[in-house]
């Protein structure tokens, strides 16, 4: 009877991971909102707090963000947003660092960053999809001391000499392992090992690194061709107070799940007793 037990609260266990492990997520060709996520992609700028508005935003989307950080993405109405940088620690009504407007499309996603030593705010429109079985991959140059730079996954160029600041278009490559070739200042290579998922999007950032060597960031854009966007990438404590993600669902499941299992191990208990 107490492996039954044990198999039943095992069984009960497994079910909760693969709930968990599945958060119910909404399609971006069908979705009623877009996507925003914010980044400090300046050298010279110093932490900052990222806003979003009009959304009476109290807290910050990203919070105490250093050079590197990107933030989740957050779902929003479609409209017009303007997006603020301040000084981290500040209040939400302090004079912002920097500013952009923007507006969103349902079932669209932007990155807002901030780039070059002037601390300048560009909205990139990012891609959700990939051809099928394909995944796409762009490059963002955010480097001052590598103002330049060239990528190639294997054989393939995903950009040449891309002066930053700047952004170069996704491109179709075949999914799986990889090496990213990384070739800054003309002089400096550096290889990146990459596994790639098929119908995902991605975004290699080049930031300043030590000396030549740049430091580079994989960012995950959206994983698989029906996924809610994510696409964070905390490097500089960055924080995310107002991201939201669909877990209701699975989290409701989560729990139903749990119930039945521990009144299973209850009567499997009774009956040992009785017995």
């Amino acid at each position: 009877m107490r492996t039954r037990i044990r198999r039943t609260s095992m069984v009960a266990a497994a079910l909760l991971l693969a709930i968990d492990a599945q958060p119910i997520a909404a399609s971006a060709a069908t979705s009623t909102v877009g996507w925003v996520r914010l980044a400090q992609l300046s050298p010279t700028m110093a932490p900052v707090d990222g806003y979003l508005s009009p959304s009476a935003q109290t807290q910050p989307a990203m919070a105490h963000a250093a050079y590197g950080t990107i933030s989740q993405y957050q779902p929003v109405a479609p409209g017009s947003y303007i997006a603020a940088f301040r000084a981290a620690g500040s209040s939400a009504t302090a004079n912002p660092l920097a500013t952009t407007q923007l507006t969103v499309t349902a079932g669209q996603a932007y990155t807002v960053a901030a780039f070059g030593t002037a601390a300048n705010l560009q909205v990139l429109d990012d891609a959700l999809t990939a051809p099928a079985g394909k995944a796409s991959v762009r490059v963002i140059e955010a480097s001052r001391l590598s103002p330049t730079a060239s990528v190639m996954l294997g054989t393939e160029p995903l950009a040449a000499n891309l002066r930053s600041p700047g952004a170069s278009p996704y491109q179709a490559v075949n999914p799986g392992a990889g090496a990213l070739l990384v070739t800054t200042k003309a002089v400096t290579t550096q290889t990146i090992s990459t596994n790639l998922v098929a119908n995902s999007t991605y975004s290699v950032v080049i930031l300043d690194g030590a000396e030549d060597i740049a430091r580079v960031l994989v960012v995950g854009d959206a994983t698989g061709m029906n996924a809610m966007p994510k696409g964070g990438v905390a490097t500089g404590f960055g924080g995310t107070a107002n991201t939201r993600h669909d877990y209701a669902p699975a989290l409701e499941l989560s729990l139903l799940a749990a119930m039945l299992g521990l009144a299973a191990i209850r009567q499997l208990n009774r009956r040992r007793q009785s017995g």
